[in-house]
């Protein structure tokens, strides 16, 4: 574990321009572990430098998830180096991103004068106040929908953000809808005393 990390695939193409789809240990069952491993262990930041380019590769066409991780993974990278990436959650086209409760609870901090982003890859928001602190938040939204187990969202991410120690937060549609005021105002003496 290190405050920032390189990291260099070593995977590209040919003299003749072919790309073998060998992704060594990747491709094997459980190699989405040591993707996981490579990618999970900067505190602040991780820096990819690849000459891959994932376009024409069927993500979907590999036996094992080791090697369509990756290939997402390296999607995302790409994504967010050029600032189009939001998060890594699969996005449900079925819904308009003012549906989701991570852009109702933007509109109601944003009002008590807290600033809310998508910029980092485990958490559904991040909230931060005027004064500079600033918390994870994890909803109900995408991120918990595409989760691959409840154990994921509610264990391994929660351990995740802890170890990188990230304050965080739960919030739930539920409670939201129940009542927005008092579910705002919670979030923001979550993260004012944060601060203190």
């Amino acid at each position: 574990e290190r405050d920032h990390i390189i990291f260099s695939p070593a995977y590209g193409y040919d003299e003749s321009g072919k790309l073998r789809l060998n992704f060594g240990s990747l491709n094997l069952v459980h190699g989405e572990r040591r993707l996981n491993v490579a990618i999970t262990r900067a505190r602040k930041s991780i820096h990819v430098f690849s000459s891959l380019s994932t376009k024409g590769i069927d993500h979907n066409s590999f036996k094992n998830n080791g090697p369509r991780f990756f290939l997402e993974y390296l999607d995302y990278a790409r994504n967010q180096a050029e600032g189009k990436a939001n998060g890594y959650w699969t996005k449900r086209e079925d819904k308009s991103p003012a549906w989701y409760l991570r852009s109702k609870l933007g509109e109601g901090l944003k009002e008590k004068g807290a600033s809310s982003s998508f910029d980092i890859p485990f958490s559904d928001l991040v909230i931060r106040s005027e004064q500079g602190s600033a918390i994870a938040c994890l909803t109900d939204d995408d991120h918990f929908f595409s989760a691959s187990s409840a154990k994921h969202f509610f264990a391994y991410i929660p351990l995740e953000l802890e170890r990188k120690d990230w304050a965080f937060r739960f919030s739930f549609s539920r409670n939201f809808w129940k009542n927005q005021e008092e579910e705002i105002e919670e979030i923001m003496h979550f993260l004012n005393w944060k601060r203190d």
